[in-house]
């Protein structure tokens, strides 16, 4: 069963979202002989949305050069070159998805010592916040003026126009959340119909969603053509939505899922 509007955000939602990544699961899902299965995921996607949606320039900047946001965010935190701060792009990953879920500082250090198994003091993680903050500070005022202005208006909307009512139950995270992951699941749907179009008389089908991830089954001839499809398709329904920051898509040609 597939829930189009599973969650607050209008994210699809299903029981194959609940299959691991790791562990060897998706591998026994696998194309049909003489298919295979393309299969394509944005590339920080919540990442790039608030971005563009705060207008962040140095967000923005980071990715029209094509660099790692997560890795920029590790060298500006530790002040190291980038090969010193590779170790610390998981705890910067988490810093940035934290703070554009709207967790706070003490959840945001737990994540980290539970995930990473590291030991980082509370004053340590705030210290990293207010860097990333003073670095990047159109998303904190993009944040407090979704906040303020969701509040006084009694609803919060999409680019796209669709709203979620909001009252004052309505928790700080959600008005935090909404904005970055309803865009994108806007964006995912558009570019699920603009595939499902194209795809029209080739031998190719959606056969799966998963988050922000799409699986095509396509002939094996055509395979490569179909790649790109999906690739053009993704990108550019998120570009309709947030168009001053370029989006990614990572696409692979594979016999399964795992």
């Amino acid at each position: 069963k597939i829930t189009q509007l599973g969650t607050k955000t209008g994210r699809i939602s299903c029981a194959l979202h609940s299959v691991p990544k790791d562990g060897p699961v998706r591998s026994f899902l696998k194309a049909k002989k003489g298919y295979k299965f393309v299969i394509a995921d944005y590339s920080q996607q919540d990442a790039r949305t608030i971005a563009g949606l705060a207008s962040d320039q140095r967000s923005i900047g980071i990715f029209k050069e094509g660099k790692d946001l997560y890795l920029e965010v590790a060298k500006d935190i530790t002040r190291k070159t980038e090969k010193e701060s590779q170790e610390f792009r998981k705890v910067a990953k988490i810093i940035v998805l934290g703070l554009i879920n709207g967790m706070s500082d003490y959840t945001v250090q737990e994540k980290i010592n539970e995930e990473i198994g590291t030991s980082q003091s509370l004053e340590e993680v705030r210290r990293f916040i207010s860097r990333f903050f003073e670095l990047h500070p159109n998303i904190k005022r993009w944040q407090d003026k979704v906040v303020r202005e969701s509040r006084m208006k009694g609803f919060i909307s999409t680019p796209l126009g669709r709203y979620l009512h909001v009252n004052q139950d309505t928790k700080e995270t959600t008005l935090l959340n909404f904005p970055v992951q309803a865009t994108g699941a806007d964006g995912f749907k558009m570019a699920l119909v603009d595939i499902d179009t194209k795809l029209k008389g080739m031998d190719a089908r959606i056969v799966h969603t998963m988050h922000d991830e799409i699986i095509v089954e396509a002939n094996t001839e055509i395979a490569d053509t179909v790649a790109n499809i999906v690739e053009d398709s993704m990108i550019e329904a998120l570009e309709k939505l947030v168009s001053s920051v370029p989006f990614k898509v990572d696409v692979q040609i594979q016999d399964a899922w795992g």
